[in-house]
């Protein structure tokens, strides 16, 4: 029967070790007849394979100065004699820098102590006790780095585990197999996780989808409002576009380089014609308070756009900007001038998806915005007239409803055009008016759907 552990501790404390012969090793128990050699790399090798199985089994304890004999009725190995040795054969330091050099992980909780005799306090056996490895100490691999140089090699890599009172290192195949099976069980288990915390995401978005658009709709409005005020149009007449997502973003890339893809954009945005009515605002951006990256020429134009994915353009409502040309039509009231409107419209759409394409995954909620601001003089508010374009004031304009309005569409990022998305955001406006969809300008029917009709633009001198 072999020695209960507890039964081993206390004769080692006593130091009466004649009660150790005629022990039986077990799977817990295994005896070294003298110290290991540790100038000799297989002896430390030896060392850590002993140490490594004990820990990958049940734990144990490795006695030193046992020697062991093959009992012939039994077939397992048993103490035979008993050998001290003094205390300095056994550098205690020593074997605990190679077991933490040949073992990974190193074993936090190993103890290694030299025992003295009580006939003779000069020599003494030695125990190294082994815990069970637990939790993410296991297993415990035997490896080691042959190189110390600039170039490290690791040659040696190895599972050993003690069964039936001997250590057996796994065979390479049996390793691989292991291996293989365990990475793709990693493998299942992440994508499992991945889909189990897409799925406690959709419902936390769900549960608090309400807060979190209206926290978005209150941080949009008071961005434009500074927008407003940074560009000197926040008491004259103004025209917005902008574009805000459902899901905060993280558009760190506005504030990483004057030569990143999102600040260029910003600086240089979209455009298709040389002499056409552009949403660019100057050519110099700048960072705002760490939040936004904005271009603003002051009292005539601003685009700026915030790590949370907030973009927005600003532009004078009156005859320099939404209403240019013919003043002499304009005595009395603003009339809009629709190929500013359109091309402004298309032009920021276009921006948009440029802007987006690297955040957002499709099917992704965007919130298109236009606002007139402000838009009446002497008390008469601003006229639009429906197409196509024929002549400059006809007598089919309509006139706003009120000096101020606004109008929105949602829309599924990925799923629609941005030619599409400036339609329907139009589509609202001239509805507003007071004018049917299909009167929308420079606009082409299409399998998609209607669509601004860029060839149509471009075609304008």
């Amino acid at each position: 029967m072999a020695i209960d552990l507890d039964q081993l501790r206390s004769i080692l404390d006593l130091g009466d070790f004649t009660h150790l012969e005629d022990q039986f090793e077990s799977e817990q128990l295994e005896c070294k007849g003298q110290p290991y050699k540790l100038e000799s790399d297989e002896q430390k090798l030896e060392l850590a394979k002993d140490v490594a199985g004990l820990a990958n089994a049940q734990g144990g304890v490795i006695l030193i100065g046992c020697s062991t004999v093959k009992d012939a009725a039994h077939g397992e190995d048993r103490i035979e004699r008993v050998r001290p040795f003094s205390e300095d054969m056994c550098n205690i330091t020593r074997y605990e820098q190679i077991l933490s050099d040949w073992l990974w992980p190193p074993l936090s909780r190993s103890a290694i102590k030299w025992f003295p005799s009580k006939d003779n306090p000069d020599k003494g056996i030695a125990a190294i006790f082994v815990p069970a490895a637990e939790g993410v100490e296991r297993p415990v691999l035997v490896s080691k780095t042959m190189f110390d140089g600039p170039r490290r090699v690791e040659i040696l890599f190895g599972y050993c585990e003690r069964k039936y009172a001997s250590v057996r290192p796994s065979s390479v195949q049996r390793l691989h197999g292991l291996l293989r099976d365990g990475m793709r069980l990693d493998g299942e288990i992440r994508d499992g996780f991945q889909s189990l915390q897409s799925l406690l995401e959709s419902f936390r978005s769900l549960q608090l989808q309400g807060a979190t658009l209206s926290q978005r709709s209150e941080e949009f409005a008071l961005q434009l409002k500074d927008a407003l005020n940074a560009v000197d149009l926040s008491k004259r007449p103004a025209f917005t576009i902008s574009a805000w997502t459902h899901r905060t973003l993280d558009m760190r890339e506005l504030f990483a380089s004057r030569e990143a893809p999102l600040v260029k954009l910003l600086e240089r945005p979209p455009d298709i014609r040389s002499s056409g009515f552009s949403i660019a605002a100057g050519e110099r951006s700048r960072i705002v308070g760490g939040q936004l990256r904005r271009v603003v020429t002051p009292g005539f134009r601003l685009l700026e756009l915030s790590r949370s994915g907030i973009l927005i353009h600003v532009s004078e409502g009156d005859f320099e900007g939404l209403c240019w040309g013919r003043i002499d039509k304009q005595e009395k009231w603003f009339l809009i001038n629709q190929l500013v409107l359109v091309e402004n419209v298309y032009l920021f759409c276009v921006l948009c998806d440029a802007a987006y394409k690297e955040h957002l995954l499709k099917g992704d909620q965007v919130v298109y915005d236009l606002q007139l601001l402000r838009m009446s003089r002497d008390g008469e508010n601003c006229r639009l007239e429906p197409g196509p374009l024929d002549r400059w004031g006809g007598r089919s304009v309509r006139v706003a409803p009120e000096d101020s309005g606004s109008r929105s569409i949602t829309t599924s990022f990925g799923s629609e055009s941005p030619a599409m998305v400036a339609f329907n955001l139009l589509a609202e406006l001239y509805a507003w008016f007071g004018i049917e969809a299909e009167r929308v300008p420079y606009s082409q029917e299409t399998e998609e759907g209607r669509i601004i009709d860029q060839a149509k633009l471009l075609a304008i001198r």
